[in-house]
């Protein structure tokens, strides 16, 4: 699919049905056949057992950014591989690990760190969240989530930079990736 068809497709296509394409599909733009995804998304599953949905979105899904600040830029070598991993209970403890952060130091931080906080407080009540974002280096939820992502990428994903996200829910997923497909949409009418 070039450029011209991607955006025929966000135009033309409700949202809903879109997603629901892309995040069932079984060979994603970063992978070469159904079963090296599925041994990618094996690997995450092995990875974070408590894991419900596991799969792969962004241009190592659909090919192209939905994001227009980023010029829809096509997939390529220096793409990372977005990783949804919908995991109500790892996403609960990511949240406590936050927040236990959050009381020791919210009285002594600089403001850069507060803006931090308040941005990972957002994506929290929206249902995502991510160790890397506040957690600092040495909290072993971030580090193990680093260390986990690592060797799937080493693994599974030709070494390409493995990112995910813990969602609450798949609800939450769709609300998410809504958000980029309407932006999308707006900025290609």
């Amino acid at each position: 699919m070039d450029f011209s068809e991607f955006r025929q497709l966000i135009l033309k296509t409700p949202t809903d049905e879109l997603l629901h394409g892309w995040l069932s599909t079984a060979t994603p733009t970063a992978f070469s056949s159904a079963e090296a995804y599925e041994n990618f998304r094996r690997a995450v599953r092995v990875a974070f057992p408590t894991s419900t949905e596991v799969c792969v979105a962004g241009t190592a899904n659909w090919r192209f950014s939905l994001n227009p600040k980023k010029g829809f830029s096509e997939f390529n070598d220096n793409s990372d591989i977005d990783t949804v991993i919908v995991d109500a209970e790892a996403f609960h403890n990511c949240w406590d690990e936050i927040r236990k952060k959050d009381r020791l130091t919210k009285y002594t931080r600089a403001e850069e760190e507060n803006r931090d906080y308040r941005s990972a407080a957002s994506a929290i009540y929206s249902g995502y969240v991510a160790p890397v974002w506040v957690l600092d280096r040495t909290m072993p939820m971030r580090y193990g989530f680093r260390s986990k992502l690592n060797s799937i990428s080493r693994a599974t994903a030709a070494g390409r930079e493995v990112k995910a996200l813990f969602f609450k829910s798949s609800d939450e997923v769709f609300d998410y990736y809504t958000r980029g497909v309407m932006l999308a949409k707006a900025k290609l009418k």
